[in-house]
């Protein structure tokens, strides 16, 4: 190999590592936000429908697997208060209502303080969907719980996508600090997935 084809290779290697480095960085210093109109949106839906007015908990599908999506907000602070990863289900492009699928539905759900043993022994928070998009959730048993993958890394792993089979069929699968703030949170809840 010439002393120029090894020069370069060694370039690219660097510029591939660099911008790794630089993206990570990024997911860091720039979670993902929550829009005003959403956040006024959701507010005037948790006043219509009985659901709590301090906190509500919005998914950003739209983003990364790797970036903090799961995001819970305080309506009287009106910020975000905690993020942290959250896996969707087996195929991260779609979405779907359908039991069986085994992929993630958008929509708003309400949190319950039901509370399920699932068959591998896991705790999860019950979730009821309340729009036609999510509205088989109780059916398809999708939940809130923990995935011990995420814990790994429980901050920003971004440009790296969430790996590992059978983390989510659908649920809402995040860190075990984001189960313990969920479950702190005055109920019933909203959260609301979108993308």
């Amino acid at each position: 190999m010439g002393k120029k084809k090894k020069l370069f290779t060694k370039s690219i290697f660097i510029g591939v590592i660099l911008g790794f480095i630089l993206f990570f960085i990024a997911g860091l210093l720039f979670p993902p936000s929550i829009s005003e109109r959403r956040v006024n949106e959701a507010l005037t839906f948790c006043k219509a429908n009985n659901l709590s007015t301090d906190y509500a908990i919005f998914v950003d599908f739209g983003k990364h697997s790797g970036r903090e999506r799961y995001m819970i907000y305080s309506f009287s602070k009106q910020k975000v208060i905690f993020r942290c990863l959250c896996a969707s289900g087996l195929n991260k492009n779609k979405f779907s209502n359908i039991p069986g699928s085994n992929l993630s539905s958008l929509g708003k759900y309400r949190i319950t303080n039901g509370i399920i043993t699932m068959s591998i022994g896991r705790e999860g928070l019950v979730v009821d969907g309340l729009e036609s998009s999510n509205s088989n959730a109780r059916n398809r048993k999708i939940l809130i719980h923990h995935s011990d993958v995420l814990d790994v890394s429980p901050k920003s792993i971004f440009p790296i996508p969430i790996i590992g089979k059978g983390i989510s069929h659908g649920c809402f699968s995040i860190t075990s600090e984001g189960i313990r703030k969920t479950q702190e949170l005055p109920k019933p809840a909203l959260l609301w997935a979108y993308q």
